[in-house]
């Protein structure tokens, strides 16, 4: 090796980050040195650009590893998409903007998605909230990202798995009476449990087909589970 052609990336003074080019039949000529100089700049934007998407992508798994309840989301210009079958029914709660509350989380994903940047700390205070509606509520922390496509880890601080349940349509008293049949209770087990007549059971049972847009129990516990996001599969349940 008898000539060779270096140079540094900018970065924190702690680290030092250089390329060398060697070669052993001919030196480097201008045109090749200032090639390398023109490249220095967007070599070190493609530095950076690992580096915080190597930082993101840490805390998101840091997040979703050390809680399990912790859901993703996209922010895909104005659209929300879930990542992951947790966050399918927390998106239909987000954009509930017809509420009060929808509108309040509206208005501070706005402010959040204005001010972002990429960031060495991509989880500043200003990037999180917490947010509730009627179902409870939602811890929220929006994580930069470019172009604007942005991620939402949010953890559901009340779980409640009749909350998800009557997001679709059902009452309180159908939610709990649909929790009982996914967990393969027959008619009997649900009036003991909720300290109803079976007669009553029956006429929630009822209602909630009617809502649903099924006709058997297996139908409406299928739709229950796609509710709260869970994969299982679904027995045959006596009707």
């Amino acid at each position: 090796m008898e000539y060779q052609l270096a140079f540094l990336l900018p970065g924190p003074k702690t680290i030092r980050i250089g390329i060398t080019l060697s070669r052993s039949d001919r030196d480097f000529t201008d045109e090749e040195r200032d090639l390398c100089e023109l490249l220095r700049s967007p070599i070190a934007a493609i530095h950076a650009n690992a580096t915080r998407e190597a930082l993101l992508s840490e805390t998101v798994r840091h997040h979703v590893a050390s809680d399990p309840s912790a859901a993703l989301i996209a922010c895909d210009g104005e659209q929300l998409l879930a990542l992951d079958d947790r966050a399918t029914f927390l998106v239909a709660r987000l954009h509930r903007q017809d509420t009060p509350a929808g509108r309040a989380f509206a208005a501070w994903l706005d402010e959040a998605r204005a001010g972002s940047v990429m960031l060495e700390d991509p989880l500043p205070d200003r990037h999180h909230t917490t947010w509730s509606d009627d179902l409870g509520s939602l811890e929220i922390r929006h994580i930069p990202g470019r172009d604007g496509h942005d991620l939402l880890v949010v953890r559901d601080l009340d779980p409640d798995p009749t909350a998800a349940l009557r997001t679709l349509g059902l009452r309180p008293r159908e939610a709990d009476v649909l929790e009982l049949v996914m967990t393969g209770c027959d008619n009997r087990k649900i009036a003991d449990r909720l300290a109803i007549t079976q007669a009553t059971v029956k006429k929630h049972l009822e209602n909630i087909y009617r809502t649903l847009g099924v006709s058997t129990r297996t139908a409406a516990a299928a739709a229950g589970f796609q509710a709260i996001g869970k994969i299982h599969t679904v027995d045959n349940y006596e009707v």
